[in-house]
């Protein structure tokens, strides 16, 4: 009698676990994103108030006003100081053509191997050369109008690598700005003295209070 009713469930049961099995499919390739990005990421500035003025993917370029691939977002914070989202080391720290004042930094965390873009920042507001290691939080630029562009914004940039293609492949990094998730520490850095501030390490509220942020001028 139990050996009929276990052959009687044993369908049941093998359905079952074949949805269980597309679910867990389903979320892997849809949901690990943002929880990834959630576990590494935060906003590549220092604040948390800022305006998308041009999203990732296919949009009329604003220049020559032709269809084209934009890949990375457009976005304006606050905040001038643009900082790095995840600890990572450097791979590009130049002027490009496109780009302007840009860096690129290669992180590699849990098990993926990503690199963030920061793009169109002042001129000679670097911080960080090829081969340096920085932190979650480290300043590494100042939002500027350098290169190929309309105005002053942040063009923030996000790879993955494909290991199949042994390439990195753009990403949509809208889900590290929607995210709203700040660093618990800021390493910002002095320009009127070339060097990192003394109270770097301390969260915004806790930081020197005649301290202000620079900023860009007209």
């Amino acid at each position: 009698m139990k050996a009929k009713l276990l052959i009687a469930i044993l369908p049941f049961a093998g359905i079952i676990l074949l949805i269980l099995i597309i679910l867990t499919i389903i979320a892997s390739l849809f949901g690990s994103d943002t929880a990834f990005y959630q576990s590494y990421f935060v906003l590549p500035f220092d604040t948390n108030t800022y305006t998308i003025t041009s999203p990732y993917g296919e949009r009329i370029d604003p220049i020559n006003n032709e269809k084209s691939f934009h890949s990375g977002i457009d976005v304006v914070p606050t905040s001038s100081n643009i900082v790095a989202i995840a600890d990572g080391t450097v791979v590009v720290s130049e002027v490009q053509e496109s780009g302007g004042e840009s860096v690129i930094i290669e992180h590699k965390l849990g098990g993926q191997v990503y690199r963030s873009g920061y793009h169109h920042m002042k001129e000679n507001s670097r911080t960080v050369k090829v081969g340096d290691v920085v932190k979650q939080g480290q300043q590494i630029g100042i939002m500027g109008a350098t290169g190929r562009v309309t105005g002053p914004h942040l063009h923030f940039s996000l790879q993955k690598f494909n290991a199949s293609s042994q390439k990195f492949e753009y990403t949509d990094p809208s889900i590290v700005i929607n995210n709203n998730i700040s660093a618990k520490e800021y390493n910002l850095y002095d320009y009127d003295n070339n060097k990192p501030f003394d109270n770097d390490k301390l969260h915004p509220e806790l930081r020197d209070p005649y301290y202000t942020p620079p900023t860009l001028k007209p």
